[in-house]
C-alpha cells in the first residue's frame, strides 16, 4: 500500500484525475453544476447505511425450514472463492452460494443475463435441460436426440434434452405420448430425476435405506427419495416430512444440483474446477457486493489480504479522511470508494471500510458488470440484462440523463447505472446501497 500524495485537489472521473479545484466524481463538464454537501452529513448517510450491511433478514421467498450448503459444506465441487453469478435477485438467499456454483458450472442460468427468479417453479422441461447440463459436466456423451413419443414437446428449447434423457431411461413422461413440460416439478419426481441421472453415471444403483420421511410411504418415488435422503441431494422440509407434492423453486434446485456436483466430485465422476485466482485484474467484472473477492464491507487492509493485490489510497486528505479512494495497483478499469468506519477518520487509512466500486465510461479500461453491462452501452443493455428489477428516476446533473438502479433482494446491495443525455451508460457503480445511490460520491 501507498498514499498517493497530489500537489493539486482533482475532479475525481473514475481513476481520470484533472486539475480542478473542486472534487466531484464525474465529468468535469457537469462539476460546476453540483451543489457541495457537507462531507459529515454524506459520510453520516454512509455510515449508517454501512452499519446496515451486516444485517441480512430473509423474505418469505427465502425461508425455507433448510439452509442451501455454504461452499464449505460443498467444498469438492463448489469450493471457497466460487466466482459470484452476480444475480441481485439471489443476494442474501440461503441458496446464493449454491445459485453461485452451479451457474459458474454452467448447469444453471438466468432467465436474464442479470436475474435468476430464484422463488420461481422449476418446470419439467426446464429440469430435464438442467440434468442434462449436469450430465455433460460428469462427462457423459448423450445420445443424439431422437423422438421419444411426446407429442407435446414439438418446438420446445427443452426438447432435445428431454428425448436424450427419456432415452437413457432419466426422465419419463406423465403418459406415453405426453411429457407435460410447463407442469412445475414436484419434489418427489425430482428426487427420481436426480437419483436416475447419478446412477447413470455411477453404473451402479444407490442405497435407499428408509429414512424417517413419514409422509412418502405408498409414494411411487418413495424409493428414489430415501436413496436421494442417503446420498446427500435433498433434505427434507422437516425432520419427519418431505413434502413430496410441494413444487420446486430455481434456489432450491440450484442446491439440489450442487449436492449432486459435489457426491460426484467426491466419488470421481465429476473434476472439480478451481476458483479462479484472487488477484484483481482489470479482466474481472462487477458484480452486486464488488469485483472478485473485493467486497463492500471491507477494509482496504482485508481487500488486500483476501485479493493478493496492493491498494493505493487517494485522496485521503481531500475530504478530511472521512471519505477517500481505493485503486488495486496494475488496475485501471474500477476504483473502490471508502469512508471512515467511525466519526474519526482512521489512523491508518488501509483500515477505511469500502462502501462501492465504480467503472466509468472516463475510465482506461470498462469493466462489465456479470451481466455483460459495461459503461459505452445503451440505455437499454441495463433493461434488458436485469428486466423488471430496474428502477429509473431522474438525473440530478443531466436532465435528459437517468439513474437506473437495481437493489438487491438482501436490501443491503445494489447497482447503480448513469445514464447520460445520450442514453449511455456513463458510470456504474455496485455495493453498499447507500452508497452506490450517493450522487456525489467523495464530496
Amino acid at each position: 500500500m501507498r498514499i498517493q500524495v497530489d500537489p493539486l485537489r482533482h475532479v475525481r472521473v473514475g481513476r481520470h484525475m484533472s486539475s480542478q479545484p473542486s472534487p466531484v466524481l464525474h465529468a468535469p463538464t457537469i462539476a460546476a453544476a453540483r451543489p457541495r454537501e457537507p462531507v459529515r452529513l454524506v459520510m453520516a448517510l454512509l455510515v449508517a447505511t454501512l452499519l446496515l450491511a451486516g444485517q441480512t433478514p430473509p423474505t418469505a421467498a427465502h425461508a425455507d425450514r433448510h439452509a442451501g450448503p455454504t461452499s464449505s459444506q460443498l467444498s469438492g465441487a463448489c469450493p471457497a472463492g466460487t466466482p459470484s453469478a452476480g444475480f441481485p435477485d439471489v443476494a442474501g438467499n440461503t441458496h446464493e452460494a449454491t445459485v453461485d456454483c452451479v451457474s459458474w458450472y454452467g448447469i444453471a442460468r438466468g432467465v436474464l443475463p442479470g436475474a435468476y427468479a430464484p422463488a420461481r417453479s422449476v418446470r419439467r422441461d426446464q429440469l430435464a435441460s438442467f440434468v442434462a447440463r449436469l450430465l455433460d459436466t460428469a462427462g457423459v456423451a448423450l445420445p443424439a436426440p431422437t423422438d421419444q413419443g411426446f407429442g407435446d414437446i414439438d418446438g420446445n428449447t427443452h426438447a432435445d434434452p428431454i428425448n436424450q434423457l427419456a432415452e437413457l431411461g432419466i426422465v419419463q413422461g406423465t403418459s406415453a405420448a405426453a411429457f407435460s413440460p410447463t407442469q412445475p416439478v414436484r419434489r418427489d419426481q425430482m428426487a427420481s430425476f436426480l437419483v436416475r441421472a447419478y446412477e447413470h453415471v455411477h453404473g451402479q444403483p444407490l442405497a435407499a435405506p428408509p429414512s424417517a420421511f413419514t409422509d412418502i410411504r405408498g409414494n411411487v418415488h418413495a424409493a428414489a427419495i430415501d436413496a436421494a435422503a442417503a446420498a446427500g441431494f435433498t433434505q427434507g422440509t422437516s425432520a419427519t416430512t418431505y413434502s413430496p407434492a410441494q413444487a420446486v423453486r430455481r434456489d432450491q434446485m440450484a442446491s439440489f444440483l450442487a449436492r449432486v456436483l459435489d457426491r460426484g466430485a467426491d466419488d470421481g465422476h465429476v473434476a472439480a474446477r478451481q476458483p479462479p485466482p484472487a488477484v484483481l485484474t482489470d479482466a474481472l467484472p462487477l458484480h452486486v457486493r464488488g469485483v472478485g473477492q473485493a467486497r463492500a464491507g471491507m477494509t482496504l487492509a482485508e481487500v488486500e489480504q483476501a485479493t493478493a493485490t496492493p491498494v493505493d489510497v487517494q485522496e485521503f486528505g481531500t475530504f478530511g479522511g472521512h471519505c477517500y479512494y481505493g485503486q488495486a495497483q496494475g488496475v485501471d478499469a474500477y476504483s473502490f470508494m471508502v469512508v471512515a468506519p467511525g466519526e474519526q477518520p482512521p489512523a491508518d487509512p488501509m483500515q477505511g471500510v469500502v462502501v462501492r466500486a465504480s467503472s466509468t465510461l472516463f475510465d482506461g479500461e470498462h469493466t462489465p458488470t456479470t451481466a455483460g453491462v459495461r459503461p459505452g452501452d445503451p440505455r437499454g443493455a441495463v433493461t434488458a440484462a436485469y428486466g423488471d428489477q430496474v428502477t429509473a428516476s431522474p438525473h440530478l446533473y443531466q436532465p435528459a440523463g437517468a439513474y437506473l438502479d437495481v437493489v438487491a433482494a438482501d436490501g443491503v446491495h445494489g447497482l447503480r447505472f448513469e445514464v447520460n443525455g445520450d442514453n449511455v451508460v456513463e458510470a456504474i457503480h455496485v455495493g453498499d446501497a447507500g452508497a452506490v445511490t450517493a450522487p456525489e460520491g467523495c464530496a
